[in-house]
């Protein structure tokens, strides 16, 4: 949605699919057009089993938190690399988003639906929420 658009978004949660994993859908409007687009959540408790699957793990915080421990693996591609398509993702393969609280990669993942891509995933609260891991 470009060219000086007005973009809303709302969500809620629609229902549960697949292995405990949620959807959130999200209207997308602008005048004269509107189209939904849905974004899955894993929940922390089913990440073991989705990582099983070699998704893409993307971490989606800006630059200026880089400091912050990388979930290891994921490439490091910006929120807002992501809304202005500054990347190469694949749409052949599932994409797992991270943050630190879940927020910035559900927005991420929002525009990647509204991009085409069919399967993006969230981690319900973020990066926050998994156990500390050692090392």
């Amino acid at each position: 949605m470009r060219h000086g658009s007005t973009v809303w978004l709302t969500s809620r949660i629609v229902h549960a699919v697949g292995c405990g994993a949620r959807k959130v859908r999200i209207a997308i409007g602008c005048p004269g057009l509107a189209y939904a687009v849905e974004v899955k959540t894993l929940k922390p408790t089913e990440l073991e089993a989705f990582l099983a699957g070699d998704p893409l793990v993307v971490d989606v915080r800006p630059a200026e938190l880089t400091g912050q421990p990388a979930f290891p693996g994921a490439l490091r591609i910006p929120v807002q690399d992501i809304q202005n398509s500054l990347h190469n993702l694949p749409q052949d393969r599932p994409i797992l988003l991270l943050c630190e609280r879940g927020l910035m990669s559900e927005l991420a993942g929002l525009y990647l639906e509204a991009a085409g891509y069919t399967q993006v995933y969230n981690l319900e609260g973020g990066l926050r929420k998994l156990p500390k891991r050692a090392g």
